[in-house]
C-alpha cells in the first residue's frame, strides 16, 4: 500500500493534460444484491415500430448498441420499492445486521422524491435509526462515485460499513423517446433512450477484510465541456425525456478514459495481460469494445451484460460487477478495472483484485 501511495505522489508531480492523479483506496465491497423487473421487451420489437424512419438502410438499433433486450416495470417503477428489493438480494447473498450500517449512500437518477433524499426514505424501511443517509446522485456514474466517497470515509475510519443502493427506471424515457421518435422528432437525439432498461443494485462496503472484494486504487475526472451531450430536464418520472448526442458523448468517453486507465494501470503497476476483467459502464457494446482495444485490453475480458438488460444508467457497474463475482470471472487473486463513465462528462476508474 505504501508502495501504491509513493508511485501515486509521483504521478500528482506529472498529472499532465488530464488533471486527475490516482489514489490509494482502502476499502473492501462484501457482496452485491440486484434485482431486474420480470417483463422483457425486445429490441426487435421496438425496431418494428420505427424502422421505417431509421436514418439510412441496413440500420439496426441491436447492431449498433448492443442490445438485444431490456427490462421494463409494468406500472412504471417506484425507486423505493426497487431499492429494497436489491437490499433484500443483498440479505440474501451475504447476511449483515442493518443495525451496523454507518452509511447509507443513494446514487440513482430515478427517484420518488425530490426531497427528502431517497437515503433516508429507505434507512426508515430498513429501520436503520443510527446511519448517516444521504443521496450522491451523477447520472451512469452515480454508484461509482458513492463508492469513493464510501472509501473516503472509510479511509479516514469515520465508516465502518456503508450501504450504497441504486435505483432505475430507464423505461419511463425510453417510452417516451420511442414516442417522440414514432411522432416526428429527431431519431438521432433520442435513439440512445431505447437502450435503457429498469433494474436496482445494493452493495455492503467496509473495510478491507478477507474474502472480499478489494478496492485498491482510483481515478476520477469530469469534463464539462461535454455536459450538453446527454440532457434530461427536470420532469414528471412519466415525463422524462432524454436528449443525446451520442457520437459527441461517446468520442468524448473515448478520448479521455485510455489516458485515465493508463495513469491508474500505471500507479497499481498493471500491464493489460494482467487484467482478468474489465467492467465497463454498458452503454454500447461497439463503444465497450473500442475502449477495451484502445487499452490492449482483450475482447474476451470484457464483462457484458448489455444485450440482456440493456443500459441501467447508475446500476449497470454494480450490476455487471455482480455478474462477474457469480459467474466466476473475479474470484480470489484476480484483478479486475471498472471503467465508469456518465453524462456530464465524468469517468471514474477503480482497479479491484478478488
Amino acid at each position: 500500500m505504501q508502495q501504491l501511495l509513493n508511485t501515486c505522489e509521483e504521478q500528482e508531480e506529472t498529472s499532465g493534460e488530464i488533471g486527475a492523479i490516482p489514489f490509494a483506496m482502502k476499502s473492501s465491497i462484501r457482496s452485491v444484491g440486484c434485482w431486474v423487473p420480470p417483463t422483457v421487451v425486445k429490441t426487435e420489437d421496438i425496431e418494428a415500430e420505427i424502422r421505417h424512419v431509421y436514418p439510412y438502410r441496413g440500420f439496426s438499433l441491436a447492431g449498433v448498441t448492443g442490445v438485444l433486450e431490456r427490462r421494463f416495470s409494468e406500472d412504471g417503477g417506484g425507486a423505493l420499492a426497487a431499492s429494497l428489493r436489491a437490499v433484500e438480494a443483498l440479505q440474501e447473498k451475504s447476511p449483515f445486521d442493518y443495525a451496523s450500517i454507518d452509511v447509507l449512500i443513494f446514487a440513482g437518477v430515478s427517484r420518488d422524491y425530490i426531497e427528502p433524499a431517497m437515503a433516508t426514505v429507505i434507512a426508515r424501511e430498513l429501520g436503520i435509526q443510527t446511519t448517516v443517509a444521504f443521496d450522491v446522485s451523477n447520472a451512469c456514474l452515480g454508484f461509482v462515485d458513492a463508492l469513493l466517497v464510501a472509501d473516503s470515509l472509510i479511509s479516514t475510519k469515520r465508516c465502518s460499513n456503508a450501504l450504497v443502493v441504486s435505483a432505475e427506471f430507464g423505461s419511463n424515457a425510453s417510452k417516451n423517446a420511442l414516442r417522440a421518435i414514432k411522432s416526428g422528432e429527431s431519431f438521432y437525439h433520442n435513439f440512445a433512450a431505447l437502450t435503457l432498461g429498469d433494474g436496482a443494485a445494493a452493495a455492503l462496503i467496509q473495510p478491507m477484510q478477507p474474502g472480499n472484494t478489494r478496492c485498491i486504487a482510483g481515478i476520477r475526472a469530469s469534463f464539462p465541456e461535454y455536459s450538453d451531450s446527454c440532457v434530461i430536464p427536470m420532469r414528471k418520472p412519466e415525463e422524462l425525456e432524454m436528449y443525446t448526442d451520442p457520437k459527441r458523448l461517446f468520442a468524448g468517453a473515448l478520448k479521455h478514459i485510455p489516458e485515465l486507465y493508463k495513469s491508474l494501470a500505471g500507479a497499481v503497476k498493471w500491464l493489460p495481460s494482467d487484467i482478468d476483467a474489465l467492467i465497463p459502464h454498458q452503454a454500447s457494446s461497439k463503444i465497450i469494445l473500442e475502449g477495451a482495444h484502445s487499452v490492449q485490453i482483450a475482447a474476451e475480458k470484457v464483462v457484458s451484460t448489455i444485450e440482456r438488460f440493456g443500459n441501467l444508467a447508475s446500476v449497470s457497474i454494480p450490476f455487471t460487477l455482480a455478474h462477474a463475482l457469480s459467474t466466476g470471472r473475479l474470484t480470489a487473486g484476480k484483478k479486475a478495472m471498472v471503467a465508469g463513465f456518465g453524462s456530464g462528462l465524468g469517468i471514474g476508474l477503480i482497479a479491484l483484485r478478488g
